[in-house]
C-alpha cells in the first residue's frame, strides 16, 4: 500500500488490477465517457479496475451482491472543447461489511482530486462531499449499485 496527500492507502496491486474489457484480460486502458451512463457528468472519461474480489461484477445484482473487499476504482479525465484533456478525480468504490450503509448496499465511496487531496469519503471525512455518488448509484441499486459499462465500449473477445 502507498499512501498519497490525502493520507488513502492506495494499493500498490493496483498496476496489475484487471482492466475492465469484458474479456477477463489485461488490456490497455478502456476509456468510458461517464456521461454514456450517467446524465450530468458529461465529458469526463474513466478507466475501471477492479480487484480480484469483485470479479462478479458482470453479473452483481442485488440478490447477488459483491462480495464484502471488492473494490473498484475509476480515474479521470475531462476533454473540453478547446482540445485540451485535464486529469479528473480517482473514484473508489470498497463493499464493506454488512451495516456500514445499509441505504447504500454497504459501498463506501471514495473521491480524491487529482492534486492528491481527499475531497470525501463516506462515514469519513467529507461524508456529505461523496453523497451525491452514493445517491447516483441508487439508480442501479438491482446491480447491487454497479453501473454496467456501455457495450459499445467493450473490446471485442478475440
Amino acid at each position: 500500500m502507498v499512501s498519497n496527500k490525502s493520507g488513502i492507502l492506495i494499493p500498490v496491486r493496483l498496476l496489475i488490477w484487471i482492466y475492465l474489457d469484458g474479456s477477463g484480460r489485461v488490456k490497455p486502458p478502456l476509456y468510458v465517457p461517464l456521461s454514456d451512463r450517467v446524465s450530468g457528468i458529461g465529458g469526463r472519461f474513466v478507466n475501471v479496475y477492479i480487484n480480484d474480489k469483485a470479479g462478479d461484477f458482470f453479473t452483481a445484482s442485488a440478490a447477488q451482491p459483491m462480495a464484502v473487499g471488492s473494490v473498484v476504482i475509476k480515474d479521470s479525465i475531462s476533454a473540453v472543447e478547446s482540445g485540451d484533456i485535464s486529469r479528473g478525480p480517482l473514484f473508489i468504490m470498497e463493499k464493506m461489511p454488512a451495516g456500514f450503509a445499509p441505504e447504500f448496499s454497504d459501498w463506501r465511496y471514495t473521491m480524491i482530486m487529482p492534486n492528491g487531496k481527499l475531497f470525501g469519503m463516506t462515514s469519513g471525512a467529507g461524508n456529505r462531499a461523496v453523497k451525491f455518488c452514493a445517491e447516483c448509484h441508487l439508480q442501479v441499486a438491482e446491480r447491487d449499485h454497479l453501473f454496467e459499462l456501455p457495450e459499445k465500449y467493450l473490446r471485442p473477445q478475440n
